[in-house]
């Protein structure tokens, strides 16, 4: 086996694991346990939230790999079934051609179907309306608040814009259409509708990440996860 083949390998898993939300020290036990599985005990892993770095100790030499990360959405399910990918190799490991195929395979799965995926969003816009203090017609308001959240928010992923762009523009877009129809008078409580559609873009998993860093005791990669939050916020 190439060890240059098994280190690209694990920094890709890592830096998925990274964009599908999984914590820093999931992240760096995960690849740690692979190279172990594959008999490299010597080995040296590090990440954040924007890169990750593997180092072996092999034949008298030391072999480093590394990835930036440039994005990352939270998909729970995707994370799940890497976790399970990791332990199956650690339990059995397999050829790394076996495995990165395995792997490209879980990340291009739709978790959801795109109908699903947009109701999420609606509802989800819809029921924080309601909690937030809206009327029924203010919950109506912000179902296709919601489904535009859904349109906007992969296209501009696609073209690498980065968190801060991106919650501009989506939250930009978000405020349009309650505010038209307030304009019109066909909405009550536009900011209602608005604030909503807002929890959609709201960091709650790099929040409560940011928690379970400090108690892991990983405070660079705490204070990286807040720095986003803030700026997001």
């Amino acid at each position: 086996m190439q060890i240059e083949e098994l280190l690209d390998f694990c920094c890709e898993f890592g830096r998925r694991m990274t964009r599908c939300g999984g914590e820093i020290y999931r992240v760096e036990e995960s690849i740690t346990r692979i190279l172990a599985a594959y008999g490299y005990r010597e080995s040296e892993v590090f990440a954040i939230p924007s890169y990750v770095t593997v180092s072996v100790h092999a034949d008298g030499r030391t072999y480093t790999h590394m990835v930036r990360i440039r994005d990352s959405a939270t998909q729970l399910e995707v994370l799940d079934q890497l976790n399970n990918l990791c332990r199956r190799i650690c339990t059995a490991p397999m050829e790394i051609a076996d495995a990165r195929a395995e792997m490209d395979e879980i990340v291009r799965r739709p978790a959801l179907s795109p109908a699903a995926d947009y109701a999420m969003y609606g509802l989800a816009a819809m029921f924080f309306t309601l909690f937030w203090g809206g009327t029924v017609l203010d919950a109506a308001i912000a179902l296709p608040v919601g489904l535009l959240t859904r349109l906007i928010v992969p296209r501009l992923r696609k073209t690498g814009a980065n968190v801060f762009f991106l919650n501009v523009i989506a939250a930009a877009a978000q405020a349009v259409v309650p505010l038209l129809l307030a304009h019109a008078g066909l909405a009550n409580h536009s900011d209602k509708v608005i604030i909503g559609a807002l929890m959609l873009l709201v960091p709650g998993l790099a929040i409560t990440n940011a928690m379970r860093d400090v108690i892991a005791g990983d405070f660079l990669t705490a204070v990286v996860r807040l720095a986003e939050v803030l700026i997001v916020s």
